[in-house]
């Protein structure tokens, strides 16, 4: 019988996958990350998983979390990046110790309940709405080749319907509600418009290229497009001014050589749930050139590349 390592948050999502997986002939193990000195699984998924014959164990990481993702997110906010943690806690958490404990225990595989497929080696898009590959980007092949995706051919409501108590759904953030709460202590400030002041701000954590929320001037809409870590100073300006066909990445992550990438056009995701858009990467000068203009590109975030639905590459936005 085939053995997998299961990673369950206590949510609906992982939850059904363990339970799916035992009963589809696998002896499955499942784990639970405690992250913080809040994070807690209910003890009703516990007898659940009992229910089904599926070995479970709490593992604590929280002093490893808190150095690997908090402190690394704190630090990015303070730096005026918008960080995706999601796309880091994956690769350096999640997948990692998974990958780990299952050496451990002589166990085959790994899973997880992310909405996402494997094709040829690569990371599939998933074909629901609900699609979570984007945040696996940074996963490295030596991961994926053992990776099991339950939900790759289940949709929400599916589910749903399988799962008899109600439980809780993942959050952007699985850690904290406000991220904000982590942050103090950065820059107070002015709020600029053409170079002319129009109000004060009390720390540009609170803020993000793109942000609408917060920014009082005038009846129109306006956004921000700039925050100068250096004074504090948060610049704002109307919706057309903040889109961009090119910008800079770091931390690159290729799945394909560089001559592949010479080659080949890829599509091009921003940001999770925005529009992707066709374009090249140079991977002498790192820049991405896109065919199609893309509103508020955000340093911090992570740019996913996709040759048809497979991820090939992802890097870390760096400027435009």
């Amino acid at each position: 019988m085939k053995s997998v390592l299961v990673g369950v948050s206590g949510g609906v999502d992982s939850t059904f996958a363990a339970i799916y997986l035992s009963e589809t002939g696998y002896r499955v193990t499942a784990i639970n990350f405690l992250l913080t000195n809040e994070d807690k699984i209910s003890q009703s998924v516990v007898d659940l998983l009992k229910k089904h014959n599926i070995d479970f164990y709490i593992l604590n990481i929280k002093d490893y979390f808190k150095k690997t993702v908090i402190d690394r997110l704190v630090n990015d906010y303070k730096n005026g990046f918008t960080p995706n943690p999601c796309s880091i806690c994956n690769p350096l958490v999640k997948f990692k110790i998974l990958a780990e404990e299952a050496d451990k225990q002589g166990i085959d595989s790994i899973a997880t309940g992310h909405y996402a497929d494997l094709k040829e080696g690569f990371i599939k898009k998933h074909f629901s709405i609900k699609d979570q590959s984007y945040f696996l980007a940074y996963l490295p092949k030596e991961y994926i080749q053992r990776i099991i995706f339950p939900l790759n051919s289940f949709e929400k409501k599916d589910i749903k319907i399988n799962i008899p108590i109600d439980l809780k759904e993942s959050n952007d953030l699985c850690f904290v509600n406000n991220y904000r709460n982590l942050i103090d202590n950065t820059k107070k400030g002015n709020i600029l418009y053409n170079d002319k002041i129009i109000g004060t701000h009390d720390g540009f954590h609170n803020y993000t290229i793109g942000q609408r929320k917060g920014i009082k001037y005038s009846n129109e809409p306006y956004y921000v497009k700039n925050i100068d870590i250096l004074t504090g100073d948060i610049y704002i300006a109307k919706k057309i001014e903040l889109y961009s066909k090119q910008f800079y990445i770091n931390n690159i992550h290729l799945l394909k050589d560089e001559e592949w990438f010479k080659k080949n056009k890829i599509e091009c995701l921003v940001r999770y749930r925005a529009k992707s858009t066709m374009a090249e990467y140079e991977p002498i000068t790192k820049k991405v050139l896109l065919d199609e203009e893309a509103f508020a590109i955000t340093k911090g975030q992570i740019a996913v590349f996709y040759h048809n639905d497979l991820i090939v590459g992802c890097g870390r936005i760096d400027g435009i």
